[in-house]
């Protein structure tokens, strides 16, 4: 008797894990190369004017002195949404003097966010937004107009939003029903 229940339970544990599975691909990877700057170089990003990364900070300055822009094509799939975030922060490259400085971020070509920074280091602060994508080849795209201000770019991030496919739910729904039935076998015993 007690050699049944054993089986029995390791048989609901297996079929347990196994409806599970579909769950365990939703863990989105960012598809951008080199997005923490951890190379300490802009490997895997174009741009033009004056961008650079200042040895040992793992973060990209943008500005100082000059407009610039920053890039990076990614492969994704049309009509799936993906989630951007990165950290923005800005210091005052001529100290006494402020100047509106307008930093912005595209993404498939749509501007995602424009802001006019009237003052330098305030701090860094996160952006977030998930917006879909037209093609199988996606371009992000930060730019920023300045005299005096550098921005200091970090933790780009460009990820999947995590969307449970129609196998995940079914699984799902087995599972409860497994577990329904064997409160309702246990009730009974």
């Amino acid at each position: 008797m007690q050699l049944q229940q054993t089986v029995r339970r390791s048989a609901s544990l297996a079929l347990l894990a196994s409806a599970l599975t579909p769950l365990a691909g939703l863990q989105a990877q960012n598809i951008v190369v080199n997005g923490d700057f951890g190379t300490d170089s802009l490997a895997g990003w174009g741009g033009n004017g004056g961008i650079f990364v200042v040895p040992g900070e793992f973060q990209a300055s943008m500005g100082g002195g000059s407009s610039s822009s920053l890039f990076q094509f990614l492969t994704t799939v049309a009509g799936a949404t993906y989630d951007i975030s990165f950290d923005l922060d800005s210091v005052n490259a001529l100290p006494g003097f402020d100047a509106a400085t307008t930093f912005a971020v595209y993404f498939d070509g749509n501007l995602l966010s424009q802001r006019t920074l009237p003052e330098a280091g305030t701090g860094y602060g996160l952006f977030f937004s998930s917006v879909p994508a037209s093609t199988d080849a996606t371009g992000i795209f930060f730019a920023s107009s300045t005299n005096f201000i550098t921005f200091k770019l970090d933790n780009v991030s460009v990820t999947p939003t995590a969307v449970p496919e129609p196998a995940a739910y079914a699984s799902l729904v087995s599972v409860a029903a497994l577990a329904l039935v064997a409160h309702r076998r246990r009730r009974r015993a």
